[in-house]
């Protein structure tokens, strides 16, 4: 779990920030409470059962701190790529 920062939050939210390790810009993923204090937990669940409705991306920036957008860059070839691969 990558470290994060609670920058804000209201009505039983929490605001978290993960910065990317690959572009470096500051990220935002909002969760419950709840959640907060289940990621906080050092026996925590599975983090795709602890926060079931936190898109994949917002969730792999939690675990390994890359955006979704580096992430793709980093690991889908361009379409370029892969239409000169079906040839």
């Amino acid at each position: 779990m990558m470290p994060f920062v609670v920058v804000g939050g209201s009505n039983n939210k929490a605001v978290l920030q993960v910065v990317c390790v690959v572009c470096e810009k500051p990220k935002q993923v909002t969760v419950t409470t709840e959640q907060l204090r289940e990621l906080a937990s050092p026996d925590r669940r599975k983090i795709q059962f602890v926060l079931p409705d936190v898109p994949r991306a917002q969730r792999e920036l939690l675990i390994t701190g890359t955006c979704g957008d580096c992430w793709n860059e980093l690991f889908h070839p361009p379409k370029s790529f892969e239409a000169k691969k079906g040839h």
